[in-house]
């Protein structure tokens, strides 16, 4: 054969075997690839994993010359306060100072504080005021020195002044508590022999009249009106949950709603309307659920009622801090446990025709907004920063 011949064979096989190698070589270093999936992955009628929501109405753009005007009250955290006497000259806000128990009074027209009771009752974490501020229940801790666990303490404040305050103690048992519109009543569960007591009772915890007894008190206590008490179970998203009107005079007791998963919820000052959301994992749905007619309308803002504070003035305003955006979560544990937090623009809404109307939408401003209340001509909102526990004001108009 001749010799070109050999050496064109020899430089074909040559390179046949060469791409042989080339491509066992590829075959091994590339990825895998998995085929696309000739139908969906979820079964027939399924739905998408729930994203994380935000407010359906979207937030506006106001002058700056339009905006309420925002005012830091305090520097430090307060446990609780309440807004007891307005003149033409003269607004004042009464707190309790968390880290010390001291009681202050702020003018909130010249920002000037004054410090009403020296006694000091660290540890306070839920307080109710009376008689117009002039007594509260306060539930605090009290450290065991022993090191034993420490125990909560329930303690009616029956007189303030600026060297002592007096009082007296409830069970420790009692694990909610609440005090009427007017101030000169308070409602507490009592546990005995595997029951749980209503009982109201004057400030004093004299003219006692049980009004209720159940088997179970795991409750939120709350008094919108002279004869609303309102208990709702204690909101998760792993449990359904159940909020009750109790009428003090006639003891009459009565499921608003229930079966909803991560139920917190607020009953107007009329007792017609119920402002509720709904929580689970990744959302939250608000609603407004009209008692007389038996229905429930879904609000145009996403928020939760801890929010929310109803218009005494009004009885169809409510007014209530919306998250500018709420991010994934389970609702509302991981809000309550601190996990999450938001930052909240302030909207007043009317319920009877839906309309909504920001009036605070500060940019630069960064609150969680909880334990909101109103002055008496409601001309401002009260409330804290739950981030820092600061006590601020909004004035709503002149």
């Amino acid at each position: 054969m001749d010799k070109r011949y050999l050496i064109i064979i020899g430089v074909i096989t040559g390179l046949i075997i060469i791409g042989l190698i080339a491509f066992w070589i590829f075959r091994a270093t590339a990825p895998e690839t998995t085929p696309a999936p000739t139908e969906s992955p979820f079964p027939s009628g399924a739905k998408m994993p729930a994203q994380p929501t935000t407010p359906t109405t979207p937030i506006p753009t106001i002058p700056a010359g339009e905006l309420k005007q925002l005012t830091q009250l305090t520097q430090k955290p307060v446990s609780g306060a309440t807004f007891i006497s307005s003149t033409t000259t003269k607004q004042v806000v009464r707190y309790f100072e968390k880290a010390t128990g001291h009681i202050y009074d702020i003018d909130i027209q010249k920002g000037e504080s004054s410090r009403i009771s020296n006694t000091t009752i660290p540890g306070i974490f839920d307080v109710h005021w009376l008689k117009n501020g002039e007594q509260a229940i306060i539930r605090y801790i009290e450290n065991n020195e022993t090191g034993v666990e420490d125990a909560v303490r329930n303690f009616i404040i029956t007189s303030i002044s600026a060297t002592s305050t007096r009082g007296i103690f409830l069970s420790s048992d009692i694990k909610t508590v609440a005090a009427s519109p007017k101030g000169d009543k308070i409602f507490y569960l009592s546990p005995y022999d595997g029951l749980n007591f209503g009982i109201t009772a004057t400030p004093d915890n004299k003219k006692q009249k049980q009004v209720l007894s159940i088997p179970f008190g795991e409750f939120l206590a709350y008094w919108p009106s002279d004869r609303a008490i309102t208990l709702l179970t204690k909101p998760s998203a792993g449990a359904k949950g159940y909020f009750y009107k109790l009428d003090s005079t006639t003891s009459y007791f009565d499921k608003i709603l229930g079966g909803i998963a991560g139920l917190t919820a607020l009953l107007s000052p009329d007792g017609e309307n119920v402002i509720y959301s709904e929580g689970n994992s990744q959302v939250i749905k608000t609603y407004i659920y009209n008692i007389k007619e038996n229905k429930s309308s879904p609000l145009a803002l996403i928020t939760m009622p801890d929010k929310c504070v109803w218009s005494k003035v009004k009885k169809e305003i409510i007014y209530c801090a919306v998250p500018a955006s709420i991010p994934g979560g389970t609702y509302p544990d991981d809000w309550y446990q601190g996990l999450i937090s938001f930052s909240d623009r302030i909207w007043k809404i009317d319920i009877s025709n839906g309309s909504t109307e920001i009036i605070s939408a500060e940019n630069n401003q960064n609150f969680d907004f909880i334990n909101p209340f109103l002055s008496k001509d409601e001309n401002y909102i009260f409330f804290q920063d739950k981030k820092d526990g600061t006590l601020w004001s909004l004035k709503m108009s002149s």
